[in-house]
């Protein structure tokens, strides 16, 4: 079974994704001019890109195969990236939540212990109509 299930592409999908494959190439060219100031490089990868799509077009039996194996290519740095906005959320939100709740000592579940109690049961208030069972929502 694999980690990360790759959806069969609409043929809408697949018109674009030969661009975008370029684009993406052509924008890690210009990333890697910007860094190095070499000119070799990013024309090597721009290169790259544009064959890739030449050949995304011209051949459309291809058309799949480049599709699926860029997904394969590109799919582990979505499971990272989604991976990393799952932390940051959950230890800047959440996290910060819970301590303001706790040093407020707000308990919305009523999970604290009350010794002078006699129980801990919660009294729920029926309603007299029995026909609002019918009306869940």
């Amino acid at each position: 079974m694999a980690i990360i299930d790759i959806k069969t592409p609409t043929k809408s999908e697949l018109k674009y994704a030969g661009l975008l494959i370029a684009a993406v190439f052509f924008i890690l060219g210009g990333i890697v001019y910007w860094q190095t100031g070499s000119h070799r490089a990013p024309l090597t990868i721009g290169s790259i890109g544009a064959a890739i799509a030449f050949f995304y077009y011209i051949i459309p039996g291809s058309r799949m195969f480049i599709y699926y194996g860029w997904m394969k290519l590109i799919s582990p740095i979505g499971w990272v990236v989604s991976h990393m906005i799952f932390a940051i959320t959950y230890f800047l939100v959440l996290t910060p939540t819970g301590w303001i709740m706790r040093l407020l000592r707000y308990d919305p579940l009523t999970r604290r212990l009350k010794p002078d109690s006699e129980s801990y049961w919660v009294k729920h208030r029926t309603g007299k109509n029995s026909a609002r069972y019918f009306n869940q929502y």
